[in-house]
């Protein structure tokens, strides 16, 4: 399991410095295996009986023994069984990469925060979650200011400096198919029957060398060298 520190983000600390009202208690969270998804629940029967049930913010975990603290929430987006969860203890938000099925809440959670802890710890999920979304959605559109610049670039026919600034940019430059060319040598192992070594020698044909050729595991690759690529 990997852990990172993160800087809250500083709505979620002046909602809890202001006593700005907390969220209203939502629906239990619970991983659903078919689809890869995070969904609501406000009663077990609504989703199915293999799904993992979530911990609550403000209810206190202990993940496996590895980290302990007050459960803020998933990093969002979640796109499978391998999850990071953000958990808060002594003033520090931290992350930690596990598989979602380590985070059954009737194994995980130990207690519970104070009534303040708790009201902070659902600000802060908040606030954590309106940022993930807000930075989904900030991926999407320069993935798709990407791909249109991509597009227009390839239909005016632009030059290598078009590449440069993208990745001055820190853009993904385009990228493009190439013809390569390459010497290989290869050592290949056949059977072949025969009376002698002359007569097996003769069985040895064009044919049965492109059959091997076609079966990797009578091919040993003794070396190669690319000769030439230019580009489609």
């Amino acid at each position: 399991m990997s852990t990172t520190v993160e800087t809250a983000p500083q709505t979620s600390a002046q909602a809890a410095e202001s006593g700005a009202a907390a969220p209203q208690n939502k629906a239990r969270a619970y991983y659903w295996p078919s689809s890869g998804r995070v969904v609501a629940a406000t009663a077990r029967s609504e989703i199915p009986a293999d799904a993992t049930p979530l911990p609550e913010p403000g209810e206190v975990v202990n993940l496996s023994g590895a980290a302990l603290g007050d459960w803020i929430g998933l990093v969002e987006p979640v796109t499978g069984p391998q999850v990071t969860a953000r958990l808060h203890r002594n003033g520090v938000v931290s992350t930690h990469s596990v598989q979602v099925s380590s985070l059954h809440a009737d194994r995980v959670v130990i207690g519970s925060a104070d009534q303040p802890a708790t009201f902070a710890l659902k600000a802060l999920s908040t606030a954590y979650a309106d940022a993930d979304r807000a930075q989904q959605e900030q991926n999407w559109w320069k993935a798709s200011l990407v791909e249109d610049a991509h597009e227009w670039a390839n239909s005016n026919d632009l030059c290598s400096r078009f590449d440069e600034f993208m990745r001055e940019h820190d853009l993904p430059a385009r990228v493009f198919d190439h013809r390569a060319e390459v010497d290989v040598t290869v050592t290949l192992t056949l059977t072949v029957t025969g009376h002698d070594d002359d007569q097996a020698r003769d069985q040895v044909d064009r044919e049965l060398v492109i059959d091997a050729l076609n079966d990797r595991s009578s091919l040993d690759l003794v070396s190669f060298e690319v000769v030439s690529v230019e580009r489609d």
